[in-house]
């Protein structure tokens, strides 16, 4: 409205608004305590809270939504970071239409929302997912399935795999079209499920209904994770060479959108299957897809390319190579509540430990990934065989041992305290 941006700069003035002005050109305003409270206490004198309340959620589901193709684009970074910016009202408007009844629009929102969870580790939504599985509103709605297949994506990255198993199973039961959703999450956590069961038939199979999902809706997204996991999956059971076809199909797939998520997941893809012949040019791929996914906010990648940077130079280099990248990796994930994520991180640290002699860590980490689902791939099992062999037995069992009885959360203290003592560092690493 007109008169709108005149009595704006008047409440700037007298101090009763505060005005933000980012570098992209726009305007942000944001009220004072004392002022939210005075106008939320009028419009209910008033009787008009609750449309306003409708209003401002109306708006913001629609941004939602209105983002969804535009992130899947070249203009994907500037997308996500107008929603990043947008958190607390998104947040005010899921809380909105959960408290007025509003279910059908609550499931709208969050399947809007569903990248913040696969890309940016907002486990928020996941939390909102499993509120609404369980919502009575909720029963009969064809979100639902998304619902409880982000329900069982949060669940498998705290190592929740009963939970996530139930949940997953339940969103593929209930599905009806693809087109009512990114439901495809479920088949994407089962697969998951199935190779650590050693199962590659039914992995096999979760990635190729991914696939199947990406032709019928036109979103290339499913498709590309398909193959980004197909290609971990080889790598975790020892039989990276299989992964080969794999990592070529997302590049091309990438090209087509020209989108920075989909390539740094292609080139993060392509470095793994690289980096035993090449790892030069594994290198350069992973330093660009750290770059590209840092741009798009995508944390998943941005750590995964990290990581994969940082066990390159470890095998590349002697003890200080491997000092350095054990630091360089373990800087930051003691903080992240991803539980999948932090144990992947780990497994990356074995390497270093073994070429700096802590093999008594090293076997503790192997007994607490014992049991988790990636206790079966091929490098925890390598290792495991090689510190077997340094200790002796009553060494190697009292540290399996004593990692098995490990938490989540006293692994991950006692990693960060290790790679302390290992780098001679009291300060935070």
């Amino acid at each position: 409205e007109p008169d709108v941006a005149p009595l704006m700069a008047e409440l700037v003035d007298q101090s009763l608004v505060r005005i933000d002005l980012p570098s992209d050109g726009s305007a942000r305003y944001d009220m004072l305590s004392a002022m939210a409270a005075y106008a939320a206490d009028y419009l209910a004198e008033t009787g008009a809270a609750q449309a306003v309340a409708d209003r401002h959620a109306a708006h913001f589901l629609q941004l939602a939504e209105d983002a969804v193709p535009h992130r899947r684009g070249p203009r994907e970074p500037v997308w996500v970071a107008g929603l990043r910016s947008e958190r607390a009202n998104l947040r005010a408007a899921y809380e909105w239409f959960v408290s007025s009844g509003r279910i059908r629009d609550a499931l709208r929102l969050m399947t809007a929302l569903v990248d913040e969870v696969l890309m940016r580790e907002q486990r928020e939504i996941g939390r909102w997912a499993e509120q609404l599985v369980a919502h009575p509103g909720a029963q009969g709605e064809p979100l639902r399935a998304v619902a409880l297949a982000l329900a069982g994506l949060t669940a498998g990255v705290e190592s929740r795999a009963d939970d996530a198993r139930r949940l997953s199973t339940e969103a593929l039961a209930v599905a009806a079209e693809p087109t009512d959703g990114p439901w495809w999450i479920a088949h994407n956590t089962l697969s998951f499920l199935a190779a650590a069961d050693a199962d590659q038939q039914e992995w096999e199979g979760h990635l190729e209904a991914m696939e199947a999902h990406s032709r019928a809706t036109g979103d290339p997204l499913a498709e590309a994770l398909a193959q980004f996991d197909r290609v971990l999956l080889f790598e975790m059971a020892g039989h990276p060479e299989r992964g080969e076809k794999a990592a070529e199909a997302p590049l091309d797939l990438a090209a087509e959108r020209s989108n920075p998520s989909l390539r740094s997941m292609a080139l993060l893809t392509h470095a793994k299957v690289l980096a035993p012949d090449d790892p030069a040019r594994a290198g350069a791929e992973l330093r660009e897809a750290l770059a590209l996914a840092s741009t798009a906010s995508n944390t998943i990648v941005a750590q995964q390319a990290l990581r994969a940077l940082q066990e390159l130079n470890a095998r590349s280099g002697g003890h200080a190579a491997a000092l350095a990248s054990l630091r360089e990796v373990a800087r930051s994930f003691a903080d992240r509540g991803n539980v999948a994520e932090q144990t992947l991180t780990l497994i990356s640290m074995l390497d270093s430990l073994v070429a700096l002699g802590a093999y008594e860590v090293a076997a503790t980490i192997c007994g607490a990934v014992s049991r988790t689902p990636f206790h079966p791939t091929a490098r925890v099992l390598l290792i495991d065989t090689t510190v077997a062999e340094r200790l002796d037995r009553d060494r190697y069992v009292a540290a399996r041992r004593a990692g098995a009885s490990m938490t989540s959360a006293d692994l991950v203290a006692y990693a960060s305290t290790q790679v302390k003592e290992l780098a001679g560092d009291l300060g935070p690493t």
